[in-house]
Order: structure tokens, then C-alpha cells, then sequence
């Protein structure tokens, strides 16, 4: 990167080590690594645990069911009611008004 004449740069090259002494910079790992095990869990315990607890639902149903449930739920939460944020129900509105 060229820098141009007159111009140099406020901010000096900082080491790895001394970002991570920064506690905000430390808050938003820490947030991000229990994000990515939460992630996980979706990913890997609830189908397992799904598989043992599925009853006289067919097993890829179970999963699928609990593997979609966080969006499903988050677009309900998100705006309870709301035709925009329920996927096609823009749609479903318009061919009600007709």
C-alpha cells in the first residue's frame, strides 16, 4: 500500500499479544467462541439427542424439526405477527386482499 506525500499514518503496527490485553477486544472473543459452541450444540448434541427421544416420529422428521426450530422460532420472535418477516407471507397477504 503506497501512502501518499505529507501523510503518515496516527496508528503504529500494535503485536497480536497486546490486541488481546485489550478487554474489549477480549469481551467479543469470548463472546464469539460461546456463539460457536452454542452453534455446535445445535449442530451435534440436539440431533443425537433428537435420534434418542424421537418417539413414533420418523427420525430424519425429529431432526430435521429440531434443526430448524431456532430460525423458525427467531422469525416468530423477531416480529409476532408481522406478514414481512413470515417467509412468503407478503404473498399470503396480497391473495387474501384479492
Amino acid at each position: 500500500m503506497a501512502r501518499s506525500a505529507g501523510t503518515s499514518s496516527a496508528t503504529p503496527n500494535r503485536s497480536y499479544r497486546d490486541v488481546l490485553r485489550d478487554k474489549r477486544v477480549a469481551g467479543l472473543l469470548l463472546g464469539d467462541l460461546l456463539a460457536n459452541i452454542g452453534t455446535g450444540m445445535i449442530i451435534v448434541a440436539m440431533p443425537v439427542q433428537t435420534l434418542r427421544v424421537h418417539g413414533h416420529i420418523p427420525p430424519a422428521i425429529a431432526v430435521g424439526m429440531v434443526e430448524a426450530a431456532p430460525f423458525i422460532l427467531s422469525t416468530v420472535r423477531a416480529d409476532a405477527g408481522s406478514a414481512r418477516t413470515v417467509p412468503g407471507g407478503q404473498c399470503l397477504s396480497r391473495c387474501r386482499k384479492a
